[in-house]
């Protein structure tokens, strides 16, 4: 079958990791998957490096297997989806799923 990705949840910077956790250990999730800035933008070398931090501290609190998906297209295709969108989702959330569903796309 199809696996099609939707915003869950927005988690805040400072209680990210207890968030997340929580959120993994209440939904049973088995696999946990971080975006990952694209090799072409220049920025991507530092925050990819504390990307992968935060990634082995989770890994280490959660012990589930982490992917990381490229998120080059996540904002383009996430700044089309809300274009006419009128919701609840703020534009990380659709990002985040938008980064989710082309992993799944990928995994199928």
């Amino acid at each position: 079958g199809t696996a099609i990705a939707f915003p869950f949840k927005s988690v805040s910077n400072k209680s990210a990791l207890e968030e997340i956790f929580e959120i993994c250990d209440e939904e049973m999730i088995g696999r946990v998957i971080i975006g990952m800035p694209s090799k072409m933008n220049r920025t991507a070398g530092v925050l990819a490096e504390e990307i992968k931090e935060f990634a082995q501290k989770l890994k280490e609190k959660t012990k589930l297997p982490i992917d990381f998906e490229d998120e080059i297209l996540s904002s383009a295709q996430a700044g089309k989806m809300m274009a006419d969108y009128v919701g609840k989702y703020e534009k990380d959330a659709v990002e985040a799923a938008v980064i989710l569903q082309s992993y799944l796309d990928m995994d199928n």
